[in-house]
């Protein structure tokens, strides 16, 4: 990823596998009962991230209304941070690999309407 921003979808993949990777690796800390207060902040700050992330993006490649741009943004962030937050509960359920394919597709067939694509 160029310069920390997405760049069109295969960096998004990428986004979304870091989403993916971040979130496990934080549930291997997050073990012991008195981390659990911290959880709340860190994913709000982490969606947070990933919203800019997406708002950049999509805000200097269109020329839809500001108010769709948002949109897309908020319910893709959503998308795939819940995505990922839900999998990091269950991770024996299938693979990061599979799951981050299947949210990258889902993902880049979101935001489609607003990239022109």
């Amino acid at each position: 990823m160029p310069q920390g921003r997405i760049t069109g979808t295969g960096s998004l993949r990428t986004v979304v596998q870091t989403v993916f990777d971040v979130l496990a690796r934080f549930r291997q800390y997050m073990t012991h009962p008195g981390n659990s207060r911290f959880e709340p902040l860190f994913e709000i700050a982490m969606q947070k991230q990933l919203y800019n992330l997406l708002l950049e993006w999509l805000s200097g490649e269109t020329t839809n209304s500001p108010d769709k741009v948002e949109t897309t943004a908020v319910v893709a962030s959503w998308g795939i941070f819940g995505a990922a937050v839900q999998w990091s509960r269950d991770p024996l359920h299938s693979t990061s690999e599979m799951m981050v394919h299947r949210v990258s597709e889902v993902a880049a067939a979101a935001l489609a309407p607003v990239l022109g694509e």
